[in-house]
């Protein structure tokens, strides 16, 4: 709310929307001027000559919100790479990338069939898609039998100044038939791809395996120098494995 003291200004000029004399003062608190009558301005007008040179601008307007508009979205994605014909969805890793991931199937039957993930690094704010992309396919079977099912999670994670795309590949096998027996069956896995974001598209730096409770995590090594460094740590129950970046890939250390 803004703290306005009006100064010798007649009560009915306020009221007829007449000119007042109006001292605004942003830094002061409001009822902290005895002598001042402050009231509620929901308009305001403001008469005078500029000591500096002004220039007329259209300001932004936001409906239902005072967030600004988001830096990629599902709309820019499909101008930038033709529509998918499953699903698109957007990620922002940071103020300069974002990635759009869309999923496209080659059997317009079955969505679940044979699934295409394509995934497209795009530079922010120019929105200019950038020319290294990745693909992944998933597949959820369907019908009598035994097949096995992989769906993919994509998750972002920063590490110092690097965005890093994760890419989580979940395996699991089944087998409907009567005869089945379900302790034959391999346990379900996941295939954790790592894609650091650089100017040309992602680029794959590290892989490892493991299962869906796998996470990764930043974490900072003190330097003698008094400097510090960060790490990727990897945990899967209780053990945790940290890397390294050396310029190209992620390392154990």
């Amino acid at each position: 709310m803004l703290a306005a003291g009006v100064a010798h200004a007649d009560p009915v000029n306020l009221l007829t929307h007449r000119p007042a004399i109006v001292n605004v003062g942003s830094t002061v608190a409001m009822g902290t001027k005895k002598d001042w009558r402050e009231i509620c301005i929901s308009e305001l007008e403001i008469w005078g000559t500029s000591v500096t040179p002004t220039v007329n601008t259209v300001p932004p307007v936001y409906v239902n919100s005072f967030e600004p508009p988001p830096p990629l979205t599902e709309d820019d994605c499909t101008r930038l790479l033709a529509p998918a014909n499953v699903s698109t969805s957007v990620y922002v890793l940071s103020d300069r990338y974002g990635l759009c991931e869309m999923v496209d199937t080659t059997n317009p039957h079955d969505p679940f069939d044979l699934m295409r993930h394509t995934l497209t690094l795009v530079a922010l704010p120019r929105k200019q898609a950038l020319p290294q992309t990745v693909e992944i396919d998933s597949q959820i079977n369907e019908g009598l039998g035994g097949a096995t099912d992989t769906r993919l999670r994509i998750d972002m994670l920063s590490v110092g100044d690097e965005s890093l795309v994760i890419a989580a590949l979940g395996s699991s096998t089944w087998n409907n038939l009567p005869d089945a027996d379900p302790s034959a069956l391999p346990r379900p896995s996941t295939k954790f791809t790592l894609y650091r974001a650089t100017s040309t598209g992602l680029a794959q730096v590290l892989e490892v395996d493991g299962n869906e409770g796998c996470a990764f995590a930043e974490s900072v090594l003190p330097l003698k120098n008094g400097k510090s460094r960060s790490l990727l740590d990897y945990t899967c129950g209780k053990t945790t494995k940290h890397f390294g970046f050396n310029g190209t890939r992620y390392v154990q250390r």
